[in-house]
Protein backbone atom coordinates (compact mmCIF):
# COMPACT_ATOMS: atom_id res chain seq x y z
CA UNK A 1 0.00 0.00 0.00
CA UNK A 2 3.09 2.33 -0.22
CA UNK A 3 0.97 4.36 -3.22
CA UNK A 4 -1.65 5.18 -0.51
CA UNK A 5 0.47 6.51 1.82
CA UNK A 6 2.48 9.18 -0.24
CA UNK A 7 -1.50 10.78 -1.36
CA UNK A 8 -3.68 12.71 0.68
CA UNK A 9 -5.95 9.76 0.29
CA UNK A 10 -4.63 8.18 3.77
CA UNK A 11 -6.71 11.51 5.28
CA UNK A 12 -9.84 10.85 3.56
CA UNK A 13 -10.56 7.47 5.28
CA UNK A 14 -8.04 4.51 3.14
CA UNK A 15 -5.96 3.58 6.03
CA UNK A 16 -7.84 5.53 9.27
CA UNK A 17 -9.62 2.68 11.00
CA UNK A 18 -8.03 -0.03 13.35
CA UNK A 19 -6.21 -2.16 11.58
CA UNK A 20 -7.50 -5.19 14.51
CA UNK A 21 -11.30 -3.98 14.42
CA UNK A 22 -11.83 -2.26 11.22
CA UNK A 23 -11.75 -5.46 8.54
CA UNK A 24 -13.54 -7.51 11.19
CA UNK A 25 -16.22 -4.73 11.08
CA UNK A 26 -16.73 -4.51 7.57
CA UNK A 27 -16.12 -7.93 6.36
CA UNK A 28 -16.92 -10.25 8.90
CA UNK A 29 -15.50 -13.55 8.56
CA UNK A 30 -16.94 -17.00 9.69
CA UNK A 31 -14.87 -20.10 9.55
CA UNK A 32 -16.60 -23.69 8.82
CA UNK A 33 -14.02 -26.57 8.58
CA UNK A 34 -11.94 -26.08 5.57
CA UNK A 35 -13.86 -22.89 3.77
CA UNK A 36 -14.00 -19.49 4.85
CA UNK A 37 -17.32 -16.69 4.55
CA UNK A 38 -16.35 -13.37 3.93
CA UNK A 39 -19.51 -11.09 4.08
CA UNK A 40 -19.26 -7.59 3.01
CA UNK A 41 -21.19 -5.73 6.22
CA UNK A 42 -21.01 -1.75 5.49
CA UNK A 43 -24.00 -0.38 5.97
CA UNK A 44 -26.29 0.31 4.08
CA UNK A 45 -25.73 -1.57 0.48
CA UNK A 46 -21.85 -2.15 0.62
CA UNK A 47 -20.96 0.22 -1.25
CA UNK A 48 -17.22 0.50 -2.41
CA UNK A 49 -14.54 2.66 -0.67
CA UNK A 50 -11.17 2.15 0.79
CA UNK A 51 -11.90 0.86 3.67
CA UNK A 52 -14.19 -1.97 2.48
CA UNK A 53 -11.17 -3.05 0.18
CA UNK A 54 -8.62 -2.54 2.45
CA UNK A 55 -10.68 -5.03 4.60
CA UNK A 56 -11.37 -7.83 1.77
CA UNK A 57 -7.77 -7.57 1.33
CA UNK A 58 -6.76 -8.19 5.15
CA UNK A 59 -9.62 -11.01 5.84
CA UNK A 60 -8.80 -12.70 2.62
CA UNK A 61 -4.71 -12.86 3.44
CA UNK A 62 -6.16 -14.27 6.57
CA UNK A 63 -8.00 -17.01 5.43
CA UNK A 64 -4.81 -17.84 2.67
CA UNK A 65 -2.22 -18.29 5.57
CA UNK A 66 -4.47 -20.56 7.21
CA UNK A 67 -3.02 -23.86 5.36
CA UNK A 68 -6.11 -25.70 6.41
CA UNK A 69 -8.44 -23.81 4.07
CA UNK A 70 -9.02 -24.24 1.06
CA UNK A 71 -12.01 -22.34 0.12
CA UNK A 72 -13.76 -18.90 0.36
CA UNK A 73 -17.55 -17.70 0.13
CA UNK A 74 -18.29 -13.78 -0.37
CA UNK A 75 -21.43 -12.86 0.54
CA UNK A 76 -23.66 -9.40 1.40
CA UNK A 77 -26.00 -8.32 3.38
CA UNK A 78 -29.45 -9.50 2.84
CA UNK A 79 -30.86 -7.82 -0.12
CA UNK A 80 -27.71 -6.17 -1.40
CA UNK A 81 -24.38 -8.21 -2.30
CA UNK A 82 -23.04 -4.54 -3.10
CA UNK A 83 -24.47 -1.34 -4.68
CA UNK A 84 -21.14 -0.83 -6.15
CA UNK A 85 -18.74 2.67 -5.84
CA UNK A 86 -19.41 4.86 -3.24
CA UNK A 87 -19.81 7.95 -5.56
CA UNK A 88 -20.20 10.40 -3.01
CA UNK A 89 -16.93 9.12 -1.63
CA UNK A 90 -15.17 9.23 -4.66
CA UNK A 91 -16.68 12.44 -5.52
CA UNK A 92 -14.17 14.11 -2.95
CA UNK A 93 -10.95 12.77 -4.94
CA UNK A 94 -8.96 14.50 -7.27
CA UNK A 95 -6.86 12.99 -10.10
CA UNK A 96 -3.78 11.74 -8.32
CA UNK A 97 -6.53 10.19 -5.14
CA UNK A 98 -8.39 8.96 -7.87
CA UNK A 99 -5.72 6.73 -9.73
CA UNK A 100 -4.51 5.39 -6.83
CA UNK A 101 -8.23 4.22 -5.38
CA UNK A 102 -8.29 2.36 -9.15
CA UNK A 103 -4.75 1.11 -8.48
CA UNK A 104 -6.16 -0.41 -4.71
CA UNK A 105 -9.58 -1.57 -6.49
CA UNK A 106 -7.69 -3.64 -8.92
CA UNK A 107 -5.22 -4.84 -6.89
CA UNK A 108 -8.23 -6.19 -4.58
CA UNK A 109 -9.50 -7.79 -7.98
CA UNK A 110 -6.03 -9.58 -8.50
CA UNK A 111 -6.03 -10.82 -4.83
CA UNK A 112 -9.59 -12.47 -5.50
CA UNK A 113 -8.40 -13.84 -9.02
CA UNK A 114 -5.11 -15.50 -7.82
CA UNK A 115 -6.00 -16.66 -5.00
CA UNK A 116 -5.52 -20.44 -4.40
CA UNK A 117 -8.34 -20.99 -2.85
CA UNK A 118 -11.50 -22.39 -4.48
CA UNK A 119 -13.89 -19.21 -4.69
CA UNK A 120 -17.46 -18.50 -4.78
CA UNK A 121 -19.66 -15.67 -4.60
CA UNK A 122 -22.97 -15.77 -3.10
CA UNK A 123 -24.62 -12.75 -4.72
CA UNK A 124 -27.14 -11.95 -1.65
CA UNK A 125 -29.11 -9.44 -3.56
CA UNK A 126 -28.50 -6.82 -5.89
CA UNK A 127 -25.02 -6.61 -7.57
CA UNK A 128 -25.09 -3.48 -10.41
CA UNK A 129 -21.93 -2.30 -11.70
CA UNK A 130 -18.66 -2.45 -8.95
CA UNK A 131 -20.72 -5.30 -7.16
CA UNK A 132 -20.61 -7.36 -10.51
CA UNK A 133 -17.07 -6.70 -11.14
CA UNK A 134 -16.65 -8.15 -7.48
CA UNK A 135 -18.77 -11.64 -7.82
CA UNK A 136 -16.87 -11.75 -11.93
CA UNK A 137 -13.36 -12.05 -9.53
CA UNK A 138 -14.57 -15.32 -8.07
CA UNK A 139 -14.34 -19.21 -9.84
CA UNK A 140 -17.87 -19.87 -9.16
CA UNK A 141 -21.59 -17.61 -8.68
CA UNK A 142 -24.20 -18.45 -7.26
CA UNK A 143 -27.51 -16.06 -6.87
CA UNK A 144 -30.31 -16.14 -4.96
CA UNK A 145 -33.58 -15.55 -6.71
CA UNK A 146 -35.39 -12.41 -5.79
CA UNK A 147 -36.38 -8.72 -7.62
CA UNK A 148 -32.34 -8.29 -7.93
CA UNK A 149 -30.51 -6.47 -10.90
CA UNK A 150 -27.39 -7.34 -11.43
CA UNK A 151 -24.90 -6.66 -14.44
CA UNK A 152 -22.31 -3.84 -15.71
CA UNK A 153 -24.71 -1.02 -16.12
CA UNK A 154 -21.20 1.66 -16.27
CA UNK A 155 -22.39 3.03 -20.15
CA UNK A 156 -26.06 4.06 -18.79
CA UNK A 157 -24.05 6.34 -16.79
CA UNK A 158 -21.41 7.35 -19.66
CA UNK A 159 -18.64 5.46 -18.36
CA UNK A 160 -16.60 2.78 -20.10
CA UNK A 161 -16.13 -0.43 -18.95
CA UNK A 162 -12.55 -1.13 -18.34
CA UNK A 163 -11.01 -3.81 -20.73
CA UNK A 164 -9.44 -6.06 -17.48
CA UNK A 165 -13.57 -5.65 -16.32
CA UNK A 166 -14.88 -7.05 -19.79
CA UNK A 167 -12.10 -10.08 -19.52
CA UNK A 168 -13.65 -10.98 -16.19
CA UNK A 169 -17.21 -11.05 -17.77
CA UNK A 170 -15.69 -13.11 -21.20
CA UNK A 171 -14.58 -15.96 -18.82
CA UNK A 172 -18.16 -16.02 -17.45
CA UNK A 173 -20.65 -15.48 -20.68
CA UNK A 174 -18.16 -15.07 -23.76
CA UNK A 175 -17.13 -13.12 -26.13
CA UNK A 176 -20.08 -11.75 -27.86
CA UNK A 177 -22.44 -11.82 -25.16
CA UNK A 178 -19.53 -9.83 -23.05
CA UNK A 179 -19.72 -7.26 -25.69
CA UNK A 180 -23.22 -6.97 -26.16
CA UNK A 181 -23.66 -6.49 -22.03
CA UNK A 182 -20.60 -4.24 -21.76
CA UNK A 183 -21.67 -2.12 -24.89
CA UNK A 184 -25.99 -1.76 -23.55
CA UNK A 185 -24.93 -1.70 -19.55
CA UNK A 186 -27.81 -4.12 -19.68
CA UNK A 187 -29.22 -4.82 -15.79
CA UNK A 188 -30.80 -8.52 -15.19
CA UNK A 189 -32.51 -10.54 -12.77
CA UNK A 190 -30.39 -13.35 -11.41
CA UNK A 191 -32.50 -15.69 -13.61
CA UNK A 192 -31.86 -13.69 -16.59
CA UNK A 193 -28.13 -13.69 -15.81
CA UNK A 194 -28.05 -17.41 -15.82
CA UNK A 195 -29.27 -17.62 -18.96
CA UNK A 196 -26.70 -15.30 -20.05
CA UNK A 197 -24.26 -17.53 -19.17
CA UNK A 198 -25.79 -20.61 -21.21
CA UNK A 199 -25.70 -19.20 -24.36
Amino acid sequence: MRSFKSTKICSRGFVRYNSQTGASDLVTKTNFENYSVLTLNKAKVNSIDGPLLLAIQQQLKEVENDQNMRGVIFTGLPGVYSAGFDLIYLSKFNRDEMRSWFTLFNETLQMMCLTRLISITAISGHAPAGGAVLSLSSDYRIATQGNYKIGLNETQVGIVVPPAVLSLLVDVVGQRNSQLLGLTGKLMSPDEALIWTCR
